[in-house]
């Protein structure tokens, strides 16, 4: 599950920044969901291919688009993505004083590791390292070989028009997809483990279950894009462990599919949609997988009364 907003602070603007080479997000969450969201600026930079939305709400977020699948040094350097990450939080986070942090300081101790960071991986782990320093959730930065880069780009898109026309210039179909099975992961210890798993999704109808520790995947190191990337609607192999036990390992087939993040979180919600009956008791069960608009309310005063 992805959560859009979760404490009291509020900020006055909602900021979009999509590019080619880079996608960066930065939000102050608030406790209250905005239901209407106005556009007050659009500039395309097209030598840069920069696309910059200004957008009024009640949370602060900066989105740089990382669209190509894997980073080119040699159109994107390690520091030109970190001089853009820093000035964006620079020029727009919300609290000038940078929640109590030299901001300035934070720039000359991580840029000079940045440089000499080796792949996409490396750099954003140093850059989320430094963003980590402002003590503020729901600021992070995202690459393409991890799913919340597609699924943040999904939550929003279908508010915003003129992003989605944006988006069909720099997505391969016009609109954040990716292959896979629709799980969310956990790494502790070095080990991969699965922590949510969509209802309706492949991964739900093939059997995985939450806590399953993911050994590989067609005999390879699992990896929450590349394991699937290319393997729409073919079986592929998941060897899990479900207990320590060695003998609890078993091979589970399961067959991604193309998962459209503009509608992922709204199909889990409607295939979640359940009664329960209890001790003669009946529960109506809906799994609430995002609420980031109209659409999450709407389904699920739909889902109630098609249960009640």
């Amino acid at each position: 599950m992805l959560p859009l907003f979760h404490s009291t602070k509020q900020a006055k603007c909602l900021h979009y920044k999509v590019c080619k080479n880079r996608y960066f997000r930065l939000q102050q969450p608030t406790s209250t969901i905005s239901k209407d969201i106005f556009m007050t600026q659009f500039r395309l930079l097209r030598d840069s291919r920069l696309v910059i939305l200004t957008l009024i709400s009640v949370s602060l977020v900066f989105l740089y688009g990382l669209i190509s699948p894997a980073l080119s040094r040699t159109e994107q350097p390690t520091s030109a993505i970190f001089e853009d990450v820093w000035e964006t939080v620079n020029e727009n986070f919300y609290d000038p004083n940078f929640n109590g942090v030299d901001w300035q300081a934070m720039r000359s101790k991580y840029e000079p590791e940045v440089k000499q960071a080796q792949s996409t991986e490396d750099m954003a782990v140093l850059i989320n390292q430094m963003l980590s320093e402002l003590n503020t959730s729901h600021t992070h930065f995202y690459t393409p070989n991890e799913p919340a880069y597609y699924q943040v780009l999904g939550i929003f898109a279908p508010r915003i028009p003129d992003l989605q026309k944006q988006l069909k210039d720099f997505l391969p179909n016009g609109k954040p997809e990716y292959s896979g099975i629709g799980i969310v992961t956990k790494d502790i210890d070095g080990k991969t483990f699965v922590s949510a798993i969509f209802d309706g999704s492949p991964a739900a109808k093939a059997g995985l279950m939450v806590g399953d520790r993911i050994m590989s995947v067609d005999s390879r190191p699992f990896h929450p894009i590349q394991s699937f990337a290319g393997k729409a609607d073919q079986e592929v192999k998941v060897l899990v462990e479900r207990s320590p036990e060695p003998d609890s390992q078993q091979t589970i087939i399961v067959t991604p599919k193309i998962l459209d993040t503009t509608t992922m979180f709204l199909d889990a919600q409607r295939a979640s949609t359940q009664v329960i009956e209890r001790e003669g008791k009946k529960i109506g069960y809906v799994h609430m997988w995002s609420y980031g608009s109209d659409q999450y309310q709407q389904q699920l005063e739909d889902g109630c009364r098609c249960i009640c």
